[in-house]
């Protein structure tokens, strides 16, 4: 659930499904015209969460990854192996804030990373109240009353990014499609 609200929260799509004015992924990639996919195939062993392709005028469309992570099972090795596997286009990682002792591994590899934060919350389906985390976690019991396995998730609230430091710039490739072959 975390994943798919965060994905939502970095576009903010408008009513014509185009990334909105306000979308912090406007400041992820500094671009004034995007186009966005999600769940796309980028290579045989990968599947970028969201693709997103610069549009110019004058130039050619320009792609780049957005890999988004949560905290459920946030194992950063396991994550740079799947950016690195088949790295065809530039990759930002957003991780969450609580994981940001991790982000060197990917600064050093020429990722920039973003964290992510949010106040994420659960209903009690035996009170109704309303029990919230920073962690998308779900708490083993209700904060009000106590009670186990009673807890569902809804909407989180106070999504926000903001960007590491020492982050390295993207690196723009080009990629001969009928060879595959990556030109630096």
């Amino acid at each position: 659930m975390i994943d798919s609200e965060l994905t939502k929260a970095i576009l903010k799509p408008d009513e014509n499904l185009q990334i909105g004015k306000d979308a912090p992924i406007r400041n992820m990639v500094k671009a004034p015209n995007l186009d966005w996919e999600t769940e796309v195939d980028i290579g045989p062993n990968r599947t970028a969460d969201i693709l997103i392709t610069l549009l110019y005028k004058h130039h050619d469309p320009k792609k780049v990854v957005i890999e988004v992570e949560n905290d459920r099972k946030f194992e950063v090795e396991t994550v740079l192996r799947k950016i690195k596997r088949q790295q065809n286009y530039p990759t930002i990682a957003i991780i969450p804030k609580e994981f940001e002792r991790h982000s060197y591994q990917f600064q050093k590899s020429g990722i920039p990373v973003w964290y992510w934060t949010a106040t994420c919350k659960w209903e009690c389906r035996a009170c109704n109240e309303v029990t919230t985390s920073s962690s998308s976690l779900t708490p083993p019991r209700c904060s009000h009353c106590k009670k186990q396995g009673f807890l569902k998730w809804i909407e989180p609230d106070n999504i926000d990014f903001r960007p590491a430091e020492k982050n390295p710039e993207l690196k723009w490739r080009e990629i001969d499609v009928a060879t595959a072959h990556v030109r630096w």
